[in-house]
């Protein structure tokens, strides 16, 4: 028996479903990163319209 008899064998299907997991979770990734950031630039802009709004700028 070679090395290679025992790599491990994927389906069609196998792959296809790996590569649609792969897909899920970058694109998870990325929206998250977003939001994150999106929340970031909510808080600090938040912040700069409370210090304007007390005249410490």
């Amino acid at each position: 028996m070679k090395i290679y008899d025992k790599a491990p064998t994927y389906t069609i299907r196998e792959m296809k479903e790996q590569k649609d997991l792969i897909r899920y979770k970058v694109t998870y990734e990325i929206a998250t990163s977003i939001l994150e950031l999106s929340l970031l630039i909510g808080c600090f802009y938040g912040l700069l319209m409370l210090l304007v709004e007390s005249k410490l700028l």
